[in-house]
């Protein structure tokens, strides 16, 4: 049954506070956005829902000033808004949270907030920074925003991507902006960093600004929105309040199609054999001793609060972090003091990293040339490149993965985010690695690409693969993994598996290890227990 719109604004609410009318943008023989509607009230979250590719990041660049729309019109708060740059964007009060971080690295947290208003500055005609009105500045900031454990004098790259995207949105908020913009900023973060972000989204709503708010997180969107817009192939195909619609029907609109069971039936067997052994595993100020077996065919799962050193422990096994400890990979016993050493014949150990555009792919490059790229040493072993055998490779590649695209020789970055996390995984596979480490393996994509994601996996257990899976989302750790080890402060305090392997017991070893006993019954709160 179709899905009711939601009533006239006019006999319900105030004027709308941002209109768009007919929005359509091209690009080249590419519609990106065809007729495109959109109203956003002052005081809601209305979240903005679509696969990747359905046009949401076009939208949200015309809002941001980077694209002007080719026909249509932006309206906000009764005004003109066809902004003609950036600039302009931000002066109507138009501020957006990219899920591609924009921080400048090398710079300090205090640095990088000092360079968006309204942080002081003095000077006629040049602007000076002034470290200690700053630093003061940003602590009052984070104070009054409840930012905990992140230190402003830090440099942005020694800081985890969850808490990266947090002063992305510490910097948004510091702008009062009357449209705030979400583009998948809890993506990266786990649960105490997303209920903050969800925490901010209510309170900056209440006081008037309108949130749109982008995530593929149904969940997130049921505890926080308002109204719920739907784009399919760069037309709104639904608006609706968000206590309407059920998640089905949402989906079904996201894909024009009944949607799939979103994870996959375990059919294939999990081998005695373990395939990698690893004990005491200690990465100095991180790891404190880890010990455990991957079996063959087995997807094992490394749970708990985020930075209690999952991540570590995969950095460790790729050779990426120093470590202490024995692994034994197959039987026989081996130092791995680099990635080379863990992707060579032998070993197979290969890691799929949490930020693919920027540690996993040439984003510029080629697909041919991804998914070649960790084997030149076979295809070019004399400095030139065989170009029968590369495009063997990733021809095979392609279809072993079932990754859409027009053509090997279209650049990496112009791939949806799962076709894109596709080509990563197959560029190591093309190692012949038969031990994988995933790294929030689905951060970022859309759900019917999430399917896909979580059926490859589950399908190269069954070749006989196997998986250390570490996610920031407890639901995938329950419905994928055969077991999951919980970590608090760089040790395993537990592990669970069959009908004890929930989102509350997850919790519940978290908290109850790290010796908060009262936050138990929160856990039962605010987690669903859910059998496999």
């Amino acid at each position: 049954m179709p899905l009711s719109p939601i009533s006239d604004p006019a006999t319900e609410r105030p004027g709308p506070l941002l209109t768009c009318k007919g929005i359509s943008k091209r690009f080249g023989a590419a519609t990106a956005l065809e007729g495109m509607n959109f109203v956003g009230y002052s005081g809601t979250v209305h979240a903005l829902l679509g696969e990747n590719g359905a046009g949401k990041s076009t939208f949200i660049k015309i809002l941001a000033g980077a694209y002007r729309p080719d026909e249509g019109e932006v309206v906000i708060d009764g005004a003109a808004g066809n902004f003609r740059s950036p600039r302009d964007s931000i002066r109507s009060g138009i501020s957006i949270v990219y899920q591609e971080l924009s921080l400048i690295p090398d710079l300090t947290i205090g640095e990088n907030l000092w360079l968006t208003p309204p942080l002081p500055r003095i000077g006629k005609g040049r602007v000076y920074f002034n470290r200690k009105r700053t630093a003061l500045a940003v602590d009052e900031m984070f104070t009054a925003l409840r930012v905990l454990d992140i230190d402003p004098a830090r440099k942005v790259r020694e800081i985890s991507v969850a808490a990266r995207q947090i002063v992305e949105v510490v910097r948004a908020l510091s702008q009062k902006p009357r449209v705030l913009v979400l583009d998948e900023a809890t993506s990266a973060m786990p649960e105490a960093e997303r209920s903050w972000v969800l925490e901010r989204v209510g309170h900056i709503a209440s006081t008037g600004t309108l949130v749109i708010f982008i995530s593929h997180r149904l969940p997130e969107v049921r505890s926080i929105a308002n109204d719920v817009t739907v784009i399919r192939n760069g037309k709104n195909v639904l608006t609706c309040s968000a206590s309407s619609a059920t998640d089905d029907e949402l989906i079904e609109a996201m894909l024009a199609q009944k949607p799939q069971r979103l994870y996959p039936e375990r059919t294939s067997p999990v081998g005695a054999r373990a395939l990698l052994s690893v004990r005491a595993l200690k990465v100095p100020g991180r790891v404190r001793g880890v010990s455990f077996d991957l079996r063959e065919g087995e997807i094992l799962g490394l749970g708990g609060l985020e930075g209690q050193g999952q991540a570590d422990v995969l950095m460790a096994l790729f050779g990426i972090a120093r470590y202490e400890g024995r692994v034994v990979v197959d039987g026989e016993p081996t130092k791995i003091s680099s990635p080379q050493i863990a992707l060579r014949s032998g070993i197979g150990l290969a890691l799929v990293p949490e930020d693919r555009k920027r540690e996993g792919l040439l984003l510029r490059r080629s697909v041919r040339e991804n998914l070649t790229l960790s084997v030149l040493h076979r295809i070019a072993p004399r400095g030139m490149i065989d170009r029968r055998m590369e495009q063997d490779i990733a021809t095979a590649a392609v279809a072993r993965l079932a990754i859409t695209l027009d053509s090997l020789d279209q650049a990496a970055g112009t791939l949806s985010g799962g076709n894109q996390q596709k080509v990563v995984v197959g560029k190591l596979l093309a190692t012949d690695a038969r031990i994988l480490l995933f790294h929030d393996l689905t951060r970022g994509i859309d759900i019917g690409a999430k399917s896909e994601v979580f059926r490859l996996a589950r399908d190269l257990c069954a070749q006989g693969h196997s998986i250390v899976f570490y996610s920031s989302d407890n639901l995938e750790l329950v419905h994928m993994c055969d077991r999951v080890l919980v970590m608090v402060g760089g040790q395993s305090v537990g592990e669970l598996q069959g009908a004890s392997l929930t989102e509350t017991q997850i919790l519940r070893l978290a908290l109850a290890a790290d010796h908060v006993d009262g936050d138990v019954g929160v856990a039962d709160a605010i987690c669903e227990s859910e059998p496999r």
